[in-house]
């Protein structure tokens, strides 16, 4: 079908009205996850197949199909839901890997295009809703407030960074052969050398903030909402989810969105408050989140591609987040952030 007839063999596990007219393989659809999609047109409309990576833990694939289920029950309609296979199943087991089926969402990722504040308060309200409909997917009751985990990972990737062997990290970084790549790994590391013991300190102290945890998206940004003119018509790609403080989710969200503008970050959250109540753990944790996202970004990259020696597609969109992280990275260490919290 199409040239795809490892997915059309795939598909025979879904009822009839998904069985495709056109396949069209979209390979990682920009992402970085390892995942693989393909955009299906079907009789019930476009949806979107995707094949998660082998090493996925299928208990937490199931999870996340939970927490996403309660979130449409609650009537999210941005949520692509997946479908349920003929066996009952929104996972489906074939060929060593688990892969999901969902409705194609709507819409285009065109908030920096076509910037508006009615399309910022929408971004927020919808994530507000998704806060508020997913609040007790965590277990039969809600945990007491805890560090949050993403104050403590980060913390131990500042600490692997500043302790790495600065020599044998610049030969990795200098094997990198992208035109363009040394100037920016140099300048990256040259920004974080500068700003470093500010953001260890700040997550040191908001290790003893204790914060409610529940299910985040963790990877909610720019490329991940989709609008249909002011309106949010898709929230996609939650294969980051996990129990986290919202604080993450609202820091990741408008730092992407609003960058180094205090006005937008200001109309944002005043946005998710319409929705959601912030309490002052929650609100602390906001400015942390974005500084230390800052701090670490780009140097994750050079990490992942020096060091671990990872494969990417599409090297020009990586190098264009490089520079967009090396600018705010720059504002950071001139002593700007445009939420300080506290």
């Amino acid at each position: 079908m199409n040239g795809h007839p490892e997915v059309a063999a795939l598909l025979a596990y879904f009822p009839a009205a998904y069985q495709p007219s056109q396949i069209r393989a979209l390979q990682n659809a920009g992402g970085y996850s390892g995942a693989q999609f393909w955009k299906l047109d079907t009789p019930a409309g476009a949806c979107c197949l995707r094949r998660w990576p082998q090493e996925a833990e299928r208990a937490r694939l199931k999870w996340i199909h939970e927490v996403v289920v309660q979130a449409g029950s609650a009537g999210l309609q941005e949520i692509p839901v997946p479908l349920v296979n003929v066996r009952g199943q929104r996972l489906t087991h074939w060929q060593q890997y688990d892969w999901e089926l969902s409705p194609w969402m709507p819409g285009t990722a065109n908030f920096h295009q076509e910037p508006s504040d009615k399309k910022l308060l929408a971004a927020m309200h919808v994530l507000a809703r998704f806060h508020l409909a997913t609040v007790r997917c965590g277990g039969p009751q809600r945990r007491p407030p805890e560090t949050a985990p993403g104050v403590t990972q980060r913390l131990q990737r500042l600490r692997q960074f500043q302790e790495v062997n600065a020599a044998a990290f610049s030969r990795a970084v200098a094997g990198v052969a992208w035109p363009g790549w040394l100037a920016r790994a140099e300048r990256l590391r040259a920004l974080f050398a500068r700003v470093q013991s500010q953001i260890a300190t700040e997550l040191t102290q908001a290790a003893e903030t204790k914060v409610q945890l529940q299910p985040c998206l963790r990877d909610i940004w720019h490329d991940h909402v989709l609008f249909s003119g002011d309106h949010v018509t898709g929230l996609i790609d939650f294969g980051a989810m996990r129990m986290e403080t919202v604080a993450g989710d609202l820091a990741r969200l408008l730092g992407s969105l609003a960058g180094d503008d205090p006005q937008r970050w200001q109309l944002g959250l005043a946005g998710y408050e319409e929705v959601r109540h912030l309490d002052a753990a929650e609100r602390a944790l906001i400015g942390v989140y974005d500084r230390s996202a800052i701090t670490l970004s780009g140097m994750n990259w050079l990490w992942w591609l020096a060091m671990e020696k990872r494969r990417f597609e599409n090297r020009e969109a990586i190098l264009r987040r490089l520079d967009e992280n090396a600018a705010r990275l720059a504002q950071l260490v001139a002593g700007y952030s445009p939420y300080p919290g506290n």
